[in-house]
C-alpha cells in the first residue's frame, strides 16, 4: 500500500512540474531595448526591442516598426541647424522649426502651425535640460475652406549645438507624427528615447541657446502630465 501511494505521489510531483513547465514556457520573455548611436553629431538613446531605428541621414532618424517592407514611424529625432548669419534666439529658431514640420499640404487639406501654446523648460533622468512645447495648427479643408484648431505636440528640444560647430545654432527636436499623437504607444516610446538620450559633448555654462531663466522640471510627456523620474 506504502510502495503505490509512493508511486502516485512521484507521478502526481512528475505531472506538476510538467504542467509548471508549459505554463512558465509559454509566457513571452521581454525583449531586449536596443541602442541608436549617431556618429556624425554624437548623440545615442534606447528604443523598445520591438522597434527599429531609420536613418534617412545622420539629421533625420525615426524609431517605429517594420511591416511588409512598409516603415511605421512613432518617433521623429530631427536635427535643425541654423546659419551664422541667423538672428533668431535659439528659442525663436527651435520654435519656427517646429512649425516648418508641422506644415502639410494635401489635395483636401491644408496644415499649418502659427503660434506657440505651451512652453516648459525640461530635465531628463540623465539631467540633460531642454524644452517641452506645442503649437497651435490651424487645419483649412479644401474645398470650403472651413478651418479648424487643436494642440499640436508634445515637441521636445535639446541643445546639441557644441557638437556642430559651423552652425549658430543645433537643436535635436524629438516628435511624434501627426497620426501618432494621441498614442498612448508613441508617447510611451518617447518617454524611453528622451530618458535615455545621451549627448556626448554638452554645452558649457553661458554657451549660446543655453536655457538660463528658469528652473527645468521633470520631464513631461504630455502636456501637464508628469510622467515618474
Amino acid at each position: 500500500m506504502k510502495r503505490a501511494n509512493l508511486i502516485f505521489t512521484l507521478i502526481a510531483i512528475g505531472i506538476m512540474v510538467f504542467l509548471g513547465q508549459s505554463y512558465f514556457s509559454k509566457i513571452p520573455k521581454p525583449i531586449p531595448s536596443k541602442t541608436y548611436s549617431n556618429q556624425t553629431y554624437g548623440y545615442s538613446f534606447t528604443y523598445g526591442g520591438s522597434f527599429d531605428a531609420f536613418e534617412y541621414s545622420p539629421a533625420y532618424v525615426a524609431v517605429g516598426t517594420t511591416t511588409k517592407d512598409v516603415f511605421d514611424t512613432i518617433a521623429n529625432i530631427d536635427l535643425v541647424t541654423a546659419d551664422p548669419g541667423s538672428t533668431e534666439s535659439f528659442a525663436d529658431f527651435v520654435h519656427r522649426s517646429a512649425m516648418n514640420m508641422c506644415s502639410a499640404d494635401g489635395p483636401n487639406a491644408s496644415i499649418r502651425c502659427v503660434s506657440v501654446r505651451k512652453s516648459t523648460p525640461i530635465a531628463t533622468k540623465r539631467g540633460l535640460q531642454g524644452e517641452l512645447f506645442s503649437l497651435a495648427e490651424i487645419k483649412e479643408t479644401i474645398p470650403g475652406h472651413a478651418t479648424s484648431s487643436r494642440e499640436r505636440g508634445p515637441f521636445f528640444a535639446f541643445d546639441i549645438s557644441a557638437n556642430v560647430p559651423n552652425k549658430k545654432f543645433a537643436a535635436l527636436i524629438i516628435h511624434m507624427p501627426i497620426a501618432g499623437e494621441d498614442d498612448t504607444i508613441h508617447i510611451s516610446q518617447i518617454e524611453g528615447i528622451i530618458d535615455s538620450l545621451t549627448i556626448d559633448k554638452l554645452i558649457s555654462e553661458g554657451s549660446a541657446g543655453e536655457a538660463t531663466s528658469s528652473t527645468p522640471v521633470p520631464l513631461v510627456a504630455k502636456i501637464g502630465q508628469k510622467v515618474s523620474v
